[in-house]
């Protein structure tokens, strides 16, 4: 017959047993499954979107994404689209797990209502944003959003906030998102530009998001300074990330993806949604071309080439996009 165990040992015995759980944890693999499992639904968002997976001959990674507003029969859904990325910036900001922490305490220390803690929580979402900056804040959204879609990578890291540094947050990554694909493990790094240029908009804004990501690449280890991960990263991911902070893991493969949004200043035509959404890919095919691919290859190793993702994103009426998110943000 086992002895009952006295009140010393029993708590000796429970935290023997929660530092071999712990160690065991945080030596296991990052699986896809639970990547999987921390994403955020995009389903909402992406329903306003319309895109395809093409190479668009631009001599990268084959997976380069061409996507744009979404149309309903002949109208382009940018009131619905700019409701859909505003109504993401509350999972942006904050993780599942920060969240309820927050609206556990508004709703039993403040004694406020559920509804009324939510929309607190809103408010101070939004507040995080650099309202001086209307396009870095849609094009940092969108590669929130898309990095988890179409690559199914979870944010990790992320600059920090302006009124931190102001200097720090324009030297560093527009996104830090990490993955698994066949059991190997990915950072993927992100890099945003926006121009709404009357001539040569695409191809200045490809030109920079390039050279700006293989240069984020370049220093990223040496920059860790200036990243952040405290409220957004879900709790299953932090010793992950303060490792990789540290430098204790190096088995990983860095991806680089260029968000590149731009103006389009050309009339999209079309007798109905899909003609509408051919034209627009084809007006993207268009600009790709226009492009000086020697020049372009030059800023880039042959070896990263493999590594490098465009997402290329046209705006019709970019002023009147800028407008409405800026009036919804607040």
């Amino acid at each position: 017959m086992m002895r009952k165990l006295m009140p010393l040992e029993y708590l000796l015995l429970r935290s023997f047993i929660q530092s071999v759980s712990k160690f065991t944890f945080l030596n296991m693999p990052i699986k896809e499954d639970t990547i999987h499992g921390l994403l955020a639904s995009t389903k909402a968002l992406l329903n306003k979107m319309y895109f395809i997976e093409d190479s668009f001959d631009l001599g990268v990674n084959n997976r380069c994404i061409g996507t744009c507003i979404n149309y309903s029969d002949l109208l382009e859904m940018q009131d619905e689209f700019i409701e859909e990325l505003v109504a993401t910036v509350l999972r942006y900001v904050y993780s599942k797990r920060k969240q309820n922490q927050m609206k556990a305490h508004l709703i039993n220390n403040e004694e406020r209502d559920e509804d009324n803690a939510f929309s607190i929580l809103q408010a101070r979402a939004k507040s995080k944003f650099r309202k001086a900056d209307v396009k870095g804040q849609i094009s940092e959204l969108l590669i929130y959003n898309l990095l988890q879609h179409h690559f199914k990578a979870v944010p990790i890291l992320r600059k920090m906030p302006l009124t931190t540094n102001p200097e720090l947050e324009r030297n560093g990554a527009d996104a830090i998102h990490l993955g698994v694909e066949g059991g190997k493990v990915k950072i993927y790094i992100g890099e945003c530009k926006t121009s709404d240029r009357e001539t040569g908009a695409f191809n200045y804004a490809l030109t920079e998001s390039i050279k700006d990501v293989i240069l984020h690449y370049k220093s990223h280890r040496n920059e860790m300074n200036l990243y952040v991960y405290e409220d957004f990263i879900p709790e299953e991911l932090e010793d992950f990330v303060q490792k990789y902070l540290n430098g204790d893991i190096t088995d990983v493969q860095v991806n680089l993806v260029c968000m590149v949004s731009y103006g389009n200043k050309d009339t999209i035509t079309g007798n109905s949604r899909e003609e509408k959404l051919e034209d627009t890919i084809e007006k993207v095919r268009n600009a790709v071309r226009s492009i000086n691919r020697d020049i372009l290859h030059k800023k880039i190793d042959s070896a990263l080439k493999p590594r490098i993702h465009v997402l290329i994103f046209p705006i019709n009426e970019m002023n009147s996009l800028l407008e409405k998110f800026s009036k919804k943000i607040g």
